[in-house]
């Protein structure tokens, strides 16, 4: 299992949030981002490697847009 985290934040209301993990890829990420709120953007690390940056799509409730 590798070691990840998310660094989510909601620019509407300057919220922001650490989310630590371990899964087989970085495909486990939206396992995780599936139970939060629409209106963040979200920062996907493994370890001190920036993987992607992931935002929701306001149009598709629950859409993350992955952004290399």
């Amino acid at each position: 299992m590798e070691k990840f985290r998310i660094e989510l934040s909601d620019d509407r209301t300057g919220k922001h949030e650490t989310i630590r993990f371990e899964a087989e890829d970085a495909s486990g990420a939206l396992n995780v981002l599936s139970t939060h709120d629409t209106g963040y953007h979200a920062e996907l690390w493994q370890g001190d490697e920036l993987v992607c940056k992931l935002s929701q799509n306001a149009q598709a409730d629950g859409v993350w847009l992955v952004d290399s």
